[in-house]
């Protein structure tokens, strides 16, 4: 199989941000790029102020994911450049929903980098900083200052500010970046707390009763409960999370008829459990940074009622 996209066989595709600067540059009909920016040009710019502020950004991935919009779809393919290069070519694709991650540096935690999140799609750009499990590549988002978007995020609500355009934005983030080296300090010890802390059975009965409420706070059309803000985790999220947390708690019980104890897993393993799906191909490309967040925040909020 040549190089190249292959979108027929997967809809989501991963990359090297060299071969997403081949693909065709969109452009709005005054000539400005649609979207304000590049995707390719939007890693670029954020990698050139991540290494003024002392760090080697390396990327880990980028993906690529369609979709089925009428008017922009996640992926289009130019015919005339089709039948010169091939319809595989990065050169013929168009390509509206990015996402990647890169890694900034490690945590000092084992197995955990500090990664930044970058999203960029029809509905806007998305930029999120926070720890990440190096072999899952688990994302957590542990705080509303660690978002950037020039859209709305449902999940966050009213708790981060909305850039009024890409340049803004990028502003915001370089602000972020001259004092990321404090935030770095906090999340490590944030992550620390929840690896020392025992997620108990009552914690597990909370997080899912909070799960439920935010989706049918959500879904209900009644104005005493309706909530405009979106649930971290959909309805087959949430079982999954709940079935795979099931299992590792099997797993690690006592090979002998020893009774069943509670306490078996942190708050971090019970994390990284439920945000497993929160990755593209899982998880749509514009939804991914806000549930990230919400998720995070929902158990920040529960950890913090068990001091």
């Amino acid at each position: 199989m040549e190089e190249g996209l292959y979108f027929n066989q997967n809809n989501v595709q991963t990359l090297t941000l060299e071969n997403l600067a081949k693909t065709i540059h969109e452009n709005y009909s005054n000539g400005l790029p649609c979207g304000g920016i590049y995707h390719f040009e939007l890693l670029q710019t954020l990698f050139d102020y991540l290494k003024k502020t002392g760090f080697k950004p390396e990327v880990t991935e980028i993906f690529a994911a369609n979709n089925k919009d009428r008017y922009r779809p996640g992926v289009s393919i130019d015919e005339k450049t089709a039948q010169a290069k091939g319809e595989h070519s990065y050169e013929a694709h168009i390509l509206r929903r990015v996402y990647a991650n890169v890694k900034l540096c490690e945590s000092g935690i084992d197995g955990i980098d500090l990664n930044m999140a970058v999203a960029y799609h029809q509905l806007g750009i998305q930029v999120a900083f926070g720890p990440m499990v190096r072999v899952c590549h688990n994302q957590t988002i542990l705080a509303a200052r660690d978002v950037f978007s020039n859209q709305n995020i449902s999940q966050c609500g009213n708790k981060i500010e909305i850039a009024k355009n890409v340049n803004a934005m990028l502003e915001a983030v370089k602000e972020y970046l001259s004092d990321i080296q404090n935030r770095i300090i906090d999340m490590t010890k944030t992550v620390k707390e929840y690896q020392n802390q025992d997620f108990l059975r009552i914690h597990l009965e909370y997080i899912l009763r909070m799960l439920m409420e935010a989706r049918i706070r959500h879904d209900s059309n009644h104005g005493l409960i309706h909530t405009p803000v979106d649930y971290p985790l959909s309805s087959s999220q949430i079982n999954a999370a709940f079935e795979r947390f099931l299992i590792e708690e099997a797993s690690r019980k006592p090979l002998d008829n020893e009774e069943k104890k509670d306490g078996y897993m942190t708050w971090w393993d019970a994390l990284n459990i439920f945000n497993v799906d929160l990755k593209p191909g899982a998880c749509i490309i514009p939804s991914i940074i806000g549930q990230s967040y919400g998720l995070g925040e929902l158990f920040e909020n529960a950890f913090q009622m068990t001091k």
